[in-house]
């Protein structure tokens, strides 16, 4: 049996080798030539520690957040080096870049008229839109410490005999004054609608629904006397048997709050509890815009207007017109309305707080509509009810497969309906499609189910495969519209073949990839003789050969699509002759690189191309052109591509 003096020293002997090792690592140093179990530190040896470098990748300050320099850190030991050896070791604070705003100074105003607000000199960050007492941006303003704040509450307008207009004036020290508004950047809210007391909103609809009645009101925006010639505009509101609705008089309809895409049902519910809405109305230079509240607070888009220009309104005022129903019981009213002139960002929706004149801090942001873009259809079998000329099926990864028969009829559509565009969802229209068999395919913009606006987007004989299309969009495009599709429309006289196409994505970007297609012989692809080989090597070389005798001005093209003068005015091509050899190039009729002799060997050569050349082009390349006869030979393109500079001579 064992000792108990001799088992508690063999246990401490473990426990300080434990120790030992689990303290062995990043600087401290691990023990090494011995494998017996040491009991003096002069017995341990160290040995320096291999850091495990983790790249940290650089990310640029921000005006209320720190950035940092790129740098690295090691997963064992946690220190910091600026360089990817590990050779120069910094701290956490070496790597902080401090946020910081970008301050531009705003002078001091001192307004002239009524309806001019004066205002302090402060700093405004061009980044973040923030404003600021001092330089140092550590003062943060609101436009209420910056505006001298002028608030007119709109009196209430009620109308309780048919076809008498009452008009909403800016009060100022119990004076009423015509509201002329000079500034074209601002937001009123009012609440438009019927005062019922006790009663239920839904009697009143009960009795218009009796009558074959409609409830209106018009909140007048006048501009007589600042136009060229006298116009009112008015936006209107009201209900009708469809429901509540609104909209601005150059509409081409009223728009029912029920349809809105975005909150129409929680709207309609506020505007059935409330017997009306509250209306924000934002006037953005040119643009009028209305906004909607549900009962949350909530700001949806109803309608907008783009009719006034830079044109001051002469006066806002509250009426009806012809038609409208009301009895003292339920007069037509406005308010809780106002108007406060000198906010700068005509965005800021006002409350309807007791203090008229406070700007929150923190506004309900409107709900902006999201793009939309629906399933491809046949539209004769969904709206016309006529027989259906494609298959159009759902996949699982979320693309759509259309098929047709043989025989169908050539000029039988596709549609894809399209709302809530605008220009800054993308200006150019990307379709990746996949097809069975070289079709037709032919892409059109529709304005609408009538067939306005029809205009041609695409026209191309695709072969079968992959293909990704970027289609530039009208500049008038509206916000909605229909995507037209053909499939093989050219051949009518035959009877179209059968086929199918799956598109699997249709979005929007701002602009297209600059790409260079094959280069082909142009007489192949008109069915005659073909002048030239073009082979592509497994390293990318693309080699463009010919023999004896060939057509003296034959030519190969190329088609380059995206491109645009940021992406480079210079075309670079790098090549290699097997032979002396004459090279022109052209886009058009314009020459790039008149007919040019090179030696034997391998050449780089930089083309100015033309200010006016669109986004989509050819090159036309000849190749001995002029002689005759033409012997047989070959060039080897190693680069085409676009560049911003030309290399000095």
């Amino acid at each position: 049996m064992m000792k108990k003096g001799f088992l508690k020293t063999l246990a401490l002997l473990f426990a300080s080798a434990f120790f030992a090792s689990a303290f062995a690592g990043c600087g401290t140093g691990t023990t090494s030539g011995s494998d017996s179990v040491g009991t003096s530190a002069d017995s341990l040896e160290s040995t320096e520690h291999t850091h495990t470098l983790k790249e940290i990748p650089a990310a640029a300050a921000r005006c209320e957040k720190d950035g940092n320099i790129q740098y690295w850190e090691c997963e064992g030991c946690g220190k910091l080096f600026s360089d990817a050896s590990g050779t120069t070791e910094i701290s956490l604070e070496d790597t902080v870049i401090p946020a910081a705003h970008s301050p531009e100074f705003v002078e001091a105003f001192t307004a002239d008229e009524m309806f001019e607000s004066d205002a302090i000199a402060y700093y405004h960050c061009s980044v973040c839109g923030k404003d600021f007492s001092d330089e140092a941006c550590t003062a943060e303003l609101q436009p209420k410490d910056i505006y001298e704040q002028k608030t007119f509450l709109l009196s209430p307008a009620q109308v309780s005999v048919p076809e008498t207009t009452s008009r909403v004036y800016a009060t100022v020290n119990e004076n009423n004054y015509t509201l002329a508004v000079k500034e074209t950047h601002f937001a009123l809210r009012i609440f438009l609608g019927w005062e019922i007391g006790d009663a239920d909103f839904a009697t009143l609809i009960d009795e218009m629904a009796d009558d074959h009645l409609e409830f209106r009101l018009n909140l007048n925006i006048d501009t007589e006397g600042t136009l060229s010639e006298s116009r009112w505009y008015h936006f209107k509101f009201g209900y009708d048997a469809e429901g509540a609705f609104g909209g601005f008089s150059d509409s081409d309809a009223f728009v029912h709050f029920n349809l809105l895409p975005e909150g129409g049902d929680a709207i309609e519910a506020a505007f059935l509890e409330n017997g009306g809405s509250y209306v924000t109305l934002v006037r953005d230079e040119g643009w009028m815009i209305a906004y909607i509240e549900d009962l949350e607070g909530n700001l949806f888009e109803l309608a907008r207007t783009n009719c006034f220009g830079d044109t001051p309104m002469a006066r806002i005022s509250l009426g009806v017109n012809q038609g409208f129903v009301a009895d003292p019981l339920y007069p037509a009213t406005a308010k809780d309305g106002k108007l406060v002139i000198g906010t700068t960002d005509p965005y800021q929706p006002q409350t309807s707080e007791e203090n008229p004149g406070d700007i929150i801090d923190e506004p309900p942001q409107p709900v902006i509509p999201e793009l939309s873009i629906g399933d491809p259809y046949d539209p004769g079998e969904k709206l016309w009810n006529q027989e259906a000329a494609y298959a159009v099926e759902k996949q699982e990864d979320g693309s759509t497969k259309i098929s047709w028969t043989d025989g169908r009829g050539a000029w039988s559509k596709i549609w894809q309906d399209v709302s809530n565009w605008s220009a800054e969802e993308g200006e150019y229209l990307k379709i990746a499609l996949t097809l069975e068999r070289t079709t037709d395919v032919y892409i059109l913009y529709v304005k609408d189910t009538t067939g306005a606006g029809e205009a041609q987007m695409y026209r191309a004989d695709l072969a079968a495969g992959e293909h990704t299309l970027y289609i530039p969009l009208y500049a008038e495009a509206g916000s909605e519209f229909l995507i037209e599709y053909y499939f093989a429309a050219n051949e009518e006289a035959e009877g179209v073949k059968a086929g199918s196409v799956t598109i699997s994505e249709v979005s929007f970007t701002d602009g297209m990839p600059l790409t260079f297609g094959t280069i082909y012989d142009v007489n192949a692809t008109l069915g005659q003789p073909t002048q030239y080989t073009v082979a592509a090597t497994e390293d990318g070389v693309t080699v463009v050969s010919w023999n004896d005798g060939r057509d003296t001005w034959a030519k190969a093209q190329q088609d380059v699509s995206g491109y645009d003068v940021s992406k480079g005015k210079y075309l670079k091509i790098v090549f290699t002759a097997d032979q002396t050899t004459k090279f022109g190039v052209y886009i058009g009729n314009t020459a790039l690189m008149e007919h040019t002799e090179f030696a034997q060997g391998t050449h780089t050569v930089y083309l100015e191309i033309p200010e006016n050349t669109g986004t989509a082009f050819s090159l036309i390349y000849y190749f001995d052109a002029g002689a005759n006869p033409v012997k047989a030979g070959s060039v080897s393109f190693t680069e085409i591509s676009i560049v911003a500079e030309k290399p000095a001579a």
